[in-house]
């Protein structure tokens, strides 16, 4: 009888820590020359819920390195140099999901969830205010590895350069209305082999993804989880960053304006009951 009290101790001890993690929620992003927007990319996760940051820097030239100190002092992001270089937007997609295969292993064993995302997309539910409590609900569906979330787009809103006073998601409020079917994932690294592309990961057998409600793709859903996706940022950026790469990857000029400013449809205020929580963490430094 003692022994197999012992036994039974023992198989506790051992569930409980294989259901352990040091994070529930992580991020997996690469970056390039993204100072100005880290700080409220990082501080709005931060404020949903996300607790550690898993980023890859790509040849920064900016001052990037000194915005993220603090959070690097206390362990909230983990940076890594990925200093590769790409020549095209397919080089540039294996840059990515090879820092992204990188961040998995890093975080498998780490964290519950990990979402790989971009710098200039912010998810978020769109009733409830923390992630780690939307997400719970998947964690009881044994089949289900993770969700796909899709985008809104968003355009420059014609805004010339967002105001040093003034968020970015207070200020880019133009979007194209309908979700875009394009999506990101969302996943239980238990539960997964590896990642494929920016978009999607290989599930173990057994397991796979499902959009928000529970369908399959491509049910576009952006009534319970979204990510606004502001990838020209403002009509600065998108003239001095944005088609400048794109065009040394081949992309034609008149293509990243149109894509620029094809958003700029329908006015867009679901992210902004976060603005004034927000504006306080990034105000107040005692929050790093």
């Amino acid at each position: 009888m003692r022994n197999f009290f012992c036994l039974f101790l023992v198989l506790v001890t051992l569930s409980l820590m294989a259901s352990h993690y040091k994070y529930d929620l992580s991020i997996c992003m690469i970056f390039k020359d993204e100072a100005p927007y880290l700080k409220e990319w990082i501080e709005f996760h931060r404020l949903l819920g996300v607790d550690h940051f898993y980023l890859y820097d790509n040849n920064s030239k900016d001052n990037c390195h000194e915005v993220l100190r603090p959070y690097l002092q206390n362990g909230v992001v983990e940076l890594i140099e990925w200093p590769q270089v790409a020549t095209n937007i397919a080089e540039w997609d294996q840059i990515q999901v090879a820092a992204y295969n990188d961040g998995f292993n890093r975080a498998k064993t780490k964290t519950k969830w990990l979402a790989i995302i971009d710098s200039d997309e912010f998810l978020f539910p769109t009733v409830e205010n923390n992630l780690k409590k939307f997400l719970k609900k998947y964690e009881k569906q044994k089949a289900i590895g993770g969700i796909l979330v899709s985008w809104v787009c968003f355009g420059t809103s014609w805004v010339e350069k967002i105001p040093d006073n003034k968020l970015l998601i207070e200020t880019l409020t133009l979007s194209a209305a309908s979700g875009s079917d394009h999506f990101k994932c969302v996943f239980m690294p238990k539960k997964v082999s590896h990642v494929c592309s920016p978009h999607y990961v290989i599930y173990k057998d057994g397991y796979r993804h499902c959009t928000p409600s529970g369908e399959m793709p491509p049910f576009i859903e952006i009534d319970k989880i979204r990510i606004n996706h502001y990838w020209s940022r403002d009509e600065w950026y998108l003239n001095n960053f944005k088609t400048p790469r794109r065009v040394l990857w081949g992309t034609d000029p008149a293509t990243s304006q149109l894509w620029g400013h094809a958003s700029n449809r329908d006015y867009d205020s679901t992210i902004l009951r976060f603005v004034e929580s927000l504006r306080k963490r990034m105000e107040n430094g005692k929050k790093l």
